[in-house]
């Protein structure tokens, strides 16, 4: 069972329904022509989900050295698997710049970056029994989902929703957090499974971007 954001708390629920929910029942750009086989718009939304799929698990993967080290106080480690998280982020920002242009690259970084911010402020807070400090982090966090929801709907014109996005972007911060707190309470075991979670979950926002973006562009996928 993951946990869920309602109302700026952390709250257990199952997970968030599948993206053909986020944008509305529509379903991915494919080509079934008799005889065409697979095309390059096939090829292209293909590899468009695959890659961020794989950022996005990537992301998931790294945030986890960066917060482990972090909680046990390895700063060599934590800055490595820092720098390796930015790097993830500018490769993410690069899919977006790919397909929108520079401008929202850096408005997206300019969402991205201040979270995994946040990830950290929240992992730091509950080393040292902050209460305030997690609930300041927790706030802001949420606020990151809404603005990561706005963000995809303003670049997708509406093509998705920003309340189901935030929703998916609540709920991946809630995961990280589920796994933060299993590292910070040394349950190991826990703190894998929460991992993995995390990961599994983000096949769900790379299938919602993803089907967006080549509905959206249909001659480029």
């Amino acid at each position: 069972m993951v946990s869920t954001f309602r109302g700026g708390k952390v709250v257990g629920s199952g997970l968030v329904l599948a993206a053909a929910i986020v944008m509305g029942g529509c379903m991915s750009n494919t080509d079934n022509t008799a005889g065409s086989g697979t095309t390059h718009a096939d090829t292209a939304a293909a590899n468009l989900r695959t890659t961020l799929d794989s950022l996005l698990r990537e992301h998931i993967e790294l945030t986890a050295a960066m917060t482990d080290a972090a909680l046990g106080g390895r700063t060599d480690e934590y800055n490595a698997a820092a720098g390796a998280v930015d790097a993830n982020s500018t490769e993410l920002s690069n899919v977006i710049a790919n397909v929108y242009g520079d401008d929202q690259k850096k408005d997206f970084l300019g969402i991205w970056r201040p979270y995994i911010g946040y990830i950290n402020d929240y992992t730091t807070a509950l080393a040292k029994s902050d209460k305030d400090g997690e609930a300041a982090a927790v706030k802001n966090l949420v606020q990151f989902a809404q603005d990561f929801g706005t963000f995809f709907q303003t670049v997708t014109n509406g093509g998705l929703k920003q309340g189901p996005v935030a929703d998916l972007a609540k709920q991946q911060v809630a995961n990280i957090m589920d796994m933060v707190n299993a590292q910070a309470s040394k349950d190991y075991a826990g703190a894998y499974t929460k991992e993995r979670d995390a990961a599994h979950f983000m096949d769900t926002m790379a299938i919602a971007l993803s089907d967006a973006i080549s509905q959206q562009f249909p001659d480029k996928f």
